[in-house]
């Protein structure tokens, strides 16, 4: 069995296959079937040509993320919920994030959905009403928010993009319970280099707005476990 993986060899043998055919063909009528180099009557047969499809091509190397002295651009969707988590708390978030990111030695921009111009609205279904039981439905604009701020992003000439994403955000008598995703991608591949989701509760004494401090230092510090936890630096 002769195996051929070069396709112009392949076309070539076939040619010459095809040539041999005619012959025997020819050789049919005044003799014997097929004949040997030799000429010899009974001579064995050419073995099969088998063409094989050329060999898959060799995926990229996955992308090592380095935060060390790069920018990262970061979309916090978490004012989908910032009538649940509270403003003071959200704004806490996001100047922690940048110190804790600061501290992996990276320099960031953090914008939420609503200051970005031109972003697509939230879809209605993600406007819960307080102490209401609520899950996620719908769909949040990523996606389109980045490139409405495609501009302002590439003026940072970020090498990451972090997108902070409240999955599930749920009301439980007096207890607030959520998940949140974090998503870091490379921007030059494309490629999402790491993920994480964490959890976290609280429960409501007075106002919504209290203990927004301390719950935006647990949020981040979650964050940054997970992430030196992922050996990644």
């Amino acid at each position: 069995m002769l195996i051929v993986r070069n396709a112009a060899l392949a076309a070539m043998l076939v040619l010459v296959c095809a040539s041999l055919s005619a012959s025997s063909a020819s050789a049919q009528s005044n003799g014997p079937s097929w004949a040997g180099a030799t000429g010899t009557p009974g001579s064995v047969p050419p073995p099969p040509l088998i063409l094989l499809p050329p060999p898959a091509p060799v995926p990229p190397p996955p992308v090592t993320p380095k935060l060390s002295g790069s920018f990262v651009y970061v979309y916090s969707f978490l004012d989908l919920r910032e009538q649940l988590f509270g403003h003071d708390c959200l704004r806490r978030v996001n100047a922690d994030l940048v110190d804790a990111l600061k501290a992996l030695g990276a320099d960031s921009k953090v914008q939420f959905h609503k200051d970005i111009a031109r972003a697509p609205p939230y879809d209605e279904n993600y406007q819960p009403g307080y102490r209401g039981a609520s899950s996620s439905r719908g769909q949040v604009p990523v996606v389109a928010t980045i490139s409405a701020n495609w501009a302002d992003e590439q003026a940072t000439h970020p090498q990451y993009r972090l997108i902070i994403l409240p999955s599930t955000f749920s009301t439980q008598g007096a207890w607030q319970f959520w998940t949140i995703r974090w998503t870091l991608q490379d921007i030059a591949s494309g490629r999402i280099v790491w993920s994480t989701t964490t959890q976290g509760k609280r429960l409501i004494w007075l106002s919504l707005e209290e203990g927004g401090e301390t719950r935006a230092k647990g949020i981040v510090d979650k964050f940054v476990a997970d992430f030196h936890n992922s050996g990644i630096h």
